[in-house]
Parts: structure tokens; sequence; C-alpha cells
């Protein structure tokens, strides 16, 4: 019984990192996506 639930508090933890990593990698994602759009701005608005 003792071995099965650290097996349960080893997956709830894995689920939990992959939560955090998922959401940390989509705002990252996001942010650099953003930050590129607007230096493409910028450097459209200030070519013309």
């Amino acid at each position: 019984m003792g071995d099965g639930s650290i097996v349960d508090g080893r997956t709830e933890v894995r689920k939990i990192l992959v939560r955090v990593a998922l959401l940390g990698f989509g705002t990252v994602a996001t942010g650099l996506f953003l930050f590129r759009r607007g230096c493409l701005k910028t450097i459209s608005s200030s070519g013309r």
C-alpha cells in the first residue's frame, strides 16, 4: 500500500509540473510572438 501511495504522489507531481511547464511555455511563446509583432510594426512604420 505504501508503494502505491508514493507512485500516486509522483504522478500527481508530474501532472502539476507538466501543467506548469505548458503554462510557462505558452506565456513565453505568446510574449515572444507579441514582441516580434511589435518590433515588425515599429520597423515597418519607421521605414515608411
